[in-house]
């Protein structure tokens, strides 16, 4: 490197026959050649290893799609095991029942088919004399689950709920935030939890936004330039639901990243970590506040 004008300037080929002697020193001895290829092989093992792990825990498109979709499902009743202090067999068999009804239209379960339900759900295996040992608990009664020993089902009962017992339950509704991948066949979701206390604003929310939105339509007709088109919002399904005919998992749809705040109120984060097996999305593991679920 030579001092130009007070510039300095790079002699290319001197620097390359330094580079060409020194690979030639280290090649002729034996004992630096080992080294160098040693260091060699080396990197590309660790540059391998850095592109399977990474590639190991990129979510996939389908990989997302599945896990939403699977998500939804699993996550609409998931205040039955993680909304309540310790999560006993009876949280599991309410959880099932609830499952059941909405995702089934069935209002019965028998203790064969509610262990492979809950199995499908959960990394965890359930024992149907463990199931049928447990009976009839309070909070089974409060939602009208019974048990038949004869035929060994469980039924509940949606019918006897009256419109003030439907306006004073609460609604819980799991908003997921993000998804990835942690390894091979695991993956942790994160979700916000609000709690609707007051369904009937879920109804005022929509109804309030038809509102604002057909005041907007007729100052449009009084308009020359009509350039946005007004939305509005079909409020059937949420009347249905607070009148006894239609079911939870139909409202939970309502409830959406954009109102859950104005409906309701955040009641902290849940994280669950899912693990794939046998093309199976099992919740593995729930996570809230200091309490955890392991299975």
């Amino acid at each position: 490197m030579k001092k130009n004008n007070g510039k300095f300037k790079i002699n290319l080929k001197k620097i390359g026959k330094k580079i060409s002697t020194l690979y030639k020193k280290i090649w002729i001895n034996k004992k630096y050649r080992k080294v160098f290829l040693g260091v060699i092989a080396a990197l590309f093992i660790v540059i391998a290893i850095i592109i399977i792990v990474s590639s190991s825990r990129k979510l996939s498109s389908i990989e997302e799609r599945e896990l939403k979709k699977n998500s939804e499902i699993v996550m609409s009743y998931m205040e039955e095991i993680e909304n309540v202090k310790k999560a006993e067999l009876s949280s599991y068999i309410i959880y099932a029942m609830e499952y059941n009804y909405n995702e089934n239209d069935k209002t019965s379960l028998t203790l064969s088919k509610m262990k492979t339900l809950l199995e499908s759900v959960f990394n965890k295996t359930f024992s149907t004399k463990e199931i049928e040992k447990i009976g009839i608990t309070p909070d089974m009664l409060d939602k009208n689950i019974s048990y038949d020993p004869g035929e060994k089902k469980f039924t509940i009962d949606k019918s006897s709920f009256s419109y003030a017992d439907i306006a004073a339950t609460k609604i819980v509704k799991y908003q997921l935030q993000s998804i990835k991948k942690t390894g091979k066949n695991k993956f942790v979701a994160i979700y916000d939890k609000y709690v609707v206390s007051n369904p009937y604003e879920v109804l005022n929310y929509y109804d309030n936004l038809n509102n604002e939105n057909n005041s907007k339509k007729d100052n449009k007709k009084d308009s020359k330039k009509q350039t946005t088109k007004v939305k509005t919002y079909d409020t059937t399904d949420i009347f249905n639901y607070l009148t006894g005919k239609e079911k939870v998992k139909v409202m939970k749809t309502y409830i959406t990243n954009e109102n859950a705040s104005k409906v309701g109120k955040k009641k902290g984060t849940v994280i669950v970590k899912y693990l794939l097996e046998d093309d199976n999305i099992l919740v593995n593991e729930i996570k809230s506040g200091k309490k955890k679920i392991k299975y």
